[in-house]
């Protein structure tokens, strides 16, 4: 039986989903499915533009051009844009945020108007936003991410909602011992200091305060070890305004708080910009790092976490969300916690709201956690090596593209 034609529209941007919908696109096409891709921009909230490949390619080429992991992008962007779509039989995939969903269905109805739709997305706390229960009226068919994602959708939308796991990177960029010896050095950061990093948006749900509440409980300056935050160089203050801030100079003055509280020097904290920090750089973080770290209020997938775990590298974790599909409900890195209610989030458009749930961290179970690893790395690092290779498994190419033909194949 010959494979339906699928036209996939998605983000073409470093983000969790434009990053996601780049593997999703090339899972599928080695699969044999044929492809169309169109690739989409972002114009204000609810609306999106369609670029052509040419013009992409372009605006991507400064998160591209050393990033070794998607070298074959151009080739791949060339074959995905003359797939036929006339006459054929198949689905549109909208691979987006749900306020997105009429503007990209619109878009694709000009070549795809006769296929089924079908919607991909996420989200992050115990119950959707009111304003989207309406966005899948336009969808046949929705797919999320996690199980996580499958119950909170699905106990909303009382619709079957099927799930389809991101796919694990196909390659990765290499270093040599020397790379990472100067990239430390860049960093100011020894060689005999134990790395945390996390990588995450300087805003609410990523919970960057506990985080570093807790690792400042956990270490003194005394102690070899250093907190690597890679996140951008715009961010959110705390609630109940959420006031946009410089991150560098915020988190300037947030330590210099804790610093008079604790009377005492603080371990050492490394912030790096996201906007100087590519793909390259990005897999020499994991490459660099000991131990991943996040004090996330909830995720859908958990992209960050998901490729430390495939590098090898203890993941410390809320225990809640999407990312106990591939960690496992028994991982010793996950971290326990409460659930509260979510605050009004973003403040000028919210999805968030006190209706909803998301997950506190317990800092004294993080502090814990941050000391033992550091205690026993060797013991951490053979689990963290262990579940690599069932993750490696589960979210590969084939595993994934063998979870879409479920859905295509669905009544």
């Amino acid at each position: 039986m010959a494979l339906p034609t699928l036209h996939y529209l998605s983000h073409f941007e470093p983000s969790g989903y434009g990053l996601s919908a780049i593997a999703m696109v090339r899972a599928l096409r080695n699969a044999g499915y044929p492809v169309r891709w169109t690739p989409l921009k972002r114009v204000g909230y609810d609306q999106v533009a369609v670029m052509s490949w040419p013009q992409a390619l372009t605006e991507a080429s400064h998160w591209l051009r050393d990033d070794e992991s998607l070298s074959d992008l151009p080739a791949l962007a060339v074959v995905a844009a003359v797939v036929p779509l006339a006459g054929a039989a198949g689905f549109t995939i909208a691979h987006v945020a749900p306020e997105l969903l009429a503007a990209v269905f619109a878009t694709a109805a000009a070549e795809s108007a006769h296929f089924e739709r079908v919607a991909y997305t996420t989200w992050e706390s115990d119950a959707l936003p009111v304003h989207w229960l309406r966005c899948f009226d336009l969808c046949h068919r929705l797919v999320v991410p996690s199980r996580f994602n499958q119950a909170v959708f699905a106990g909303d939308l009382r619709r079957p909602v099927q799930v389809v796991p991101h796919v694990r990177r196909h390659r990765t960029n290499e270093f040599s011992a020397p790379d990472l010896v100067e990239l430390r050095s860049t960093l100011d950061i020894a060689p005999d200091e134990f790395i945390f990093y996390s990588i995450n948006q300087f805003e609410p749900r990523k919970n960057y305060r506990a985080l570093i509440a807790a690792f400042v409980q956990a270490f003194s300056s005394a102690d070899k070890v250093v907190l690597v935050i890679k996140t951008g160089s715009i961010g959110w203050a705390d609630g109940p305004f959420f006031e946009p801030v410089q991150v560098r100079q915020h988190l300037q003055q947030m330590l210099l708080r804790m610093r008079r509280e604790i009377k005492s020097d603080l371990p050492k904290i490394c912030l790096i910009d996201a906007a100087n920090l590519g793909g390259r750089r990005m897999d020499a973080l994991h490459a660099m790092g000991d131990c991943y770290v996040s004090l996330t209020h909830g995720e859908g997938f958990g992209m960050g976490a998901c490729e430390a775990a495939c590098a090898g590298n203890p993941v410390l974790m809320t225990g809640w969300g999407g990312q106990l599909d591939f960690l496992g409900g028994d991982y010793p890195g996950n971290l326990p916690y409460t659930l509260e209610a979510a605050p009004v989030w973003p403040p000028e458009r919210p999805s968030f709201w006190p209706s909803q749930r998301w997950a506190a961290c317990s800092i004294d179970g993080a502090v814990q956690a941050m000391q033992g690893v550091v205690a026993s790395p060797d013991e951490f690092r053979r689990l963290a090596l262990e579940r690599a290779e069932s993750i490696h498994m589960q979210l590969s190419e084939p595993s994934v593209a063998a979870a879409w033909a479920t859905v295509f194949a669905a009544s």
